[in-house]
């Protein structure tokens, strides 16, 4: 197996720039989310290095991964999103994201898989309306992917910026929202916080299992790793180059991810886990 890609959709309800309670409206739709990813490939792995998420709702989750987890035997590469802000967008702000990605008429066009050669590559998956797309490029964005990037890039956290050079300008419209904060150990009180209110969320067990590893809590990471397996069956195959692979076989690759020993003490769950990444 190689190239394998892991794309962690994460969802937070951590507090943040809480909206006014504007009425809702059919802007944004209520199946709406966005993830936008910078991507490097580095032999047989292809590392996620930022993270954008956003929900209808209005959360964000932003994080960036400078150290992944990787599998030497697959190639499986499993971001480690230690540095996170997380933060909610007015109603305004999130129904303005909608209406002009839905301008955009994301649905009528995909764009080259490879636009150009580069180091580090993007991606966009947006859900609306019914509809799923995921926009992937690399190398520097053009035309109307990179249209797309500048607007989504500027719902990123203050003094952060893509990778990857845009030909177009980002004009950032949030204001007062968190900087991202590196604490491995926050992010992961934080995520088991949220795991409380939502047991079965894949994406959080997986988000949470990668930093239990990397912080080497193995009697954290084993039983997150067990309950993502049962949470993940009815989902594809989160392997990118082998959409048949048993959820069994996953587990097995992620369990060479495991700490090698127990530690003496589990990590509790602060009560200023939000704090702490917000």
């Amino acid at each position: 197996m190689t190239r394998a890609r892991w794309t962690l959709w994460s969802l937070a309800a951590l507090a943040g720039c809480v909206g006014s309670g504007t009425p809702p409206t059919v802007w944004p739709p209520a199946d709406f989310s966005l993830v936008l990813e910078e991507v490097r490939e580095d032999g047989a792995s292809m590392h996620v290095l930022r993270q954008l998420r956003v929900d209808d709702l209005g959360f964000v989750v932003y994080g960036t991964s400078a150290r992944p987890l990787v599998d030497a035997t697959s190639g499986v590469s499993l971001p480690v999103f230690d540095r996170l802000a997380v933060y909610r967008l007015e109603p305004t702000s999130i129904r303005s994201l909608a209406r002009s990605l839905e301008r955009l008429e994301i649905a009528e066009w995909v764009p080259p898989a490879r636009a150009g050669q580069g180091p580090v590559g993007q991606s966009i998956a947006w859900t609306a309306f019914g509809r799923s797309n995921v926009l992937v490029s690399t190398g520097r964005p053009r035309g109307r992917f990179a249209e797309v990037l500048s607007q989504v890039a500027a719902y990123l956290p203050p003094g952060e910026t893509l990778a990857a050079p845009l030909s177009r300008p980002v004009v950032p419209v949030l204001g007062g929202v968190p900087e991202p904060r590196e604490d491995a150990e926050g992010a992961l009180a934080a995520l088991r916080a949220l795991l409380v209110e939502r047991p079965e969320d894949p994406v959080l067990l997986l988000n949470a299992f990668a930093l239990a590893c990397r912080l080497g809590y193995r009697s954290v990471a084993e039983p997150l790793l067990e309950r993502w397996g049962v949470a993940a069956a009815g989902a594809s195959s989160a392997f990118g180059d082998d959409p048949g692979a048993p959820r069994g076989r996953e587990v097995t690759t992620l369990r060479r991810l495991l700490p090698r020993q127990p530690e003496a003490a589990s990590p509790a769950v602060g009560s200023d886990a939000r704090r702490k990444t917000s």
